[in-house]
């Protein structure tokens, strides 16, 4: 058998590898920027609490061949910060990758943190896979049509006030977050730790999307193309030392809108501490209380 060439052996290799690269990139996106979770002691201490109630929201067919898109259901908790029976503003929250509706609720009433939300009950449904919601996540749009169905889930809610509903993301909820309000007169949007779009998430990894190689994306999240059709005002709030999406990217989406409320400028907070920090706190109870 005739070997092959040092150039040709090493041309063969960089060819194996690329399209190992390419089919890597085409089909695990999920795993790599998805990572679902739950917590079960967070998720009983709710069921404890009379302040809590456990939201489904569930769409099946009477088809004998179900799929994701047509047979699911979200779960998640609405937290009544003010009340009951009675219509009331509404905060939608869209979280972050690695968080769940019971984790985030659990530990919101632990550090006494809806205290900042005062005249709003709170909302928060897991994306498919993570906490209790079933299937998984599977592409762009399908996800998109999902987190818009939280929100016309809400919207119907004897007990909300549909010209009161304020949008909230956080991290790469924010991109939903940013969907949601580019298709939904809503009231108010709260944007904390955004990037600009998915996109230059990936070249800021790995610099080689760009030109067609970007349609190689699966998740663009393109939160600046929402902002040119957004009607509020939202509030946007980063840190400079957030480690996780570029402080660069959150300045540059806050600057594609024609006007913004206010974009907060943080030092020395983590990623994962912009979210319960108490300057973000105060400026979020600020937002929401302007809106009232």
């Amino acid at each position: 058998m005739k070997k092959l060439s040092t150039g040709k052996s090493i041309s063969l290799f960089l060819g194996i590898l690329l399209a190992c690269f390419f089919i890597w990139i085409v089909t695990g996106q999920e795993d790599m920027i998805f990572h679902p979770t739950h917590s079960e002691e967070a998720y009983n201490q709710l069921k404890q609490h009379k302040d809590f109630r456990e939201i489904k929201i569930s769409q099946h067919t009477s088809s004998s061949f179900p799929s994701y898109t047509t047979d699911f259901t979200l779960r998640g908790w609405l937290k009544y910060n003010c009340y009951k029976n009675k219509k009331s503003p509404l905060v939608i929250m869209y979280g972050g990758n690695a968080q769940n509706s019971s984790s985030v609720f659990a530990n919101y009433y632990n550090k006494q943190v809806f205290d900042y939300y005062q005249g709003y009950n709170v909302l928060m449904v897991d994306y498919p896979g993570y906490g209790k919601s079933d299937n998984k996540i599977h592409n762009q749009k399908d996800l998109f049509e999902k987190v818009l169905k939280v929100y016309d889930y809400a919207s119907k809610q004897n007990y909300v006030d549909d010209k009161h509903i304020v949008i909230m993301g956080y991290s790469i909820g924010t991109g939903m977050a940013s969907y949601v309000a580019s298709q939904r007169d809503c009231d108010g949007l709260i944007l904390l730790a955004p990037y600009d779009s998915f996109v230059n998430m990936y070249n800021n990894t790995l610099p080689l999307f760009y030109g067609p190689m970007k349609f190689l994306v699966k998740y663009n999240f393109n939160s600046i193309e929402y902002s040119k059709v957004i009607k509020t005002k939202p509030l946007i709030i980063a840190s400079r030392d957030d480690k996780v999406i570029p402080y660069e990217q959150s300045e540059n989406l806050a600057k594609s809108y024609k006007s913004i409320y206010k974009f907060v400028s943080l030092d020395s907070l983590s990623h994962g501490a912009i979210l319960t920090n108490t300057t973000t706190l105060k400026y979020i109870k600020e937002y929401l209380s302007s809106k009232l």
